[in-house]
């Protein structure tokens, strides 16, 4: 039988709110700490920031933690408050990525036994947050991805072949973490094994033989010491084999190659847009792309899809002329 612990609380004279702890409980009895365990560290650092914003409108200031809040305490009333100051402070999809965030809590609670059912069935039965916005990012051409290639094919460089061989590898759909965390030794020729994808579910990704021999070029001077396949580069020669690039690192590497090449500054996860929107032009079943880019649902893989913006322009014009697709008037 589950033991409950009592949540330490200061007097009122000194914590100022009444859902404030005095110190945290342990961590196999705080909602929040239980909650962030089942996440991915780089999940954590960003939910941790908005529950302790959460705690901070919860308490009215009193305490800018999660882990100090009586959650066995919170009620309706302190959710949809919080509810709101998300609503001021970020944009309705970020919104709703949050305010999951303190819904799970709020379960963990629950399953804790510091709330009960109905308790928590009433604090999470929030409004909930509609909105349809404008996409964002892009699908890159062809042209595009060919110019990036040719530009890195033309510098002979040590650099010149690892960033080849990077946007090679984003052909497979991986998001950018995933290819970074990728070993010399998870590669096999155009195979690759993701071990730790999004959730921490692993997984296999491919790439095509026009890529295959970019990445083979790549190998042939990168050597095959263990480290992450795409590492960093010191001076001119000196490979960093013993941590990964950062993120930062490449979005900037991206930035520059784009600039020189003449394309349109791009996000890294554009080419997880581009990749998708290529398979779903060349008839590929969106079952097989969401596999493919590791997603849980069809709904977020068609949020991946982009169209010809140009040719969407083109056949408005014609309409707006009175012309039929097809170039006769109605």
């Amino acid at each position: 039988m589950r033991t409950r612990v009592s949540p330490i609380r200061a007097p009122s004279a000194e914590r100022g709110h009444s859902l404030a702890l005095l110190q945290a409980p342990p961590p196999d009895a705080c909602p929040v700490t239980v909650y962030l365990y089942g996440l991915a560290p780089r999940s954590r650092v960003e939910m941790r920031r908005c529950l302790d914003l959460a705690a901070s409108v919860i308490t009215d200031g009193v305490v800018d933690e999660a882990v100090r809040v009586d959650w066995s305490q919170v009620r309706y009333s302190h959710a949809a408050k919080v509810l709101g100051a998300f609503r001021d402070r970020y944009a309705p999809e970020g919104v709703r990525v949050k305010l999951s965030a303190l819904k799970q809590v709020l379960k963990s609670a629950w399953r804790l036994g510091l709330l009960d059912a109905e308790t928590y069935f009433r604090a999470v039965d929030l409004p909930k947050i509609r909105s349809k916005p404008l996409q964002r990012g892009r699908a890159l051409t062809e042209a595009e991805t060919d110019a990036l290639l040719t530009l890195c094919d033309a510098d002979r460089s040590l650099r010149g072949r690892r960033d080849a061989a990077l946007f090679a590898l984003f052909a497979a759909g991986m998001r950018v973490s995933e290819l970074l965390g990728v070993d010399v030794a998870d590669y096999d020729g155009g195979t690759i094994l993701i071990r730790h994808g999004k959730g921490d579910v692993a997984r296999y990704a491919y790439i095509g033989p026009r890529y295959v021999a970019i990445v083979h070029t790549w190998l042939e001077h990168r050597g095959s010491k263990p480290g992450p396949l795409i590492c960093g580069i010191l001076g001119n020669s000196k490979l960093v084999l013993d941590h990964p690039m950062t993120i930062s690192a490449v979005t900037r590497l991206c930035w520059r190659r784009a600039e020189k090449a003449g394309v349109k500054r791009f996000a890294t996860h554009d080419f997880r847009r581009t990749t998708a929107t290529r398979l779903k032009a060349q008839k590929t079943d969106l079952a097989d792309i969401k596999d493919f880019l590791g997603h849980q649902s069809i709904k977020t893989t068609e949020m991946y899809f982009r169209n010809d913006k140009e040719a969407s322009k083109r056949a408005a014009a014609r309409r707006l002329a009175g012309e039929r697709d097809d170039g006769t008037t109605e």
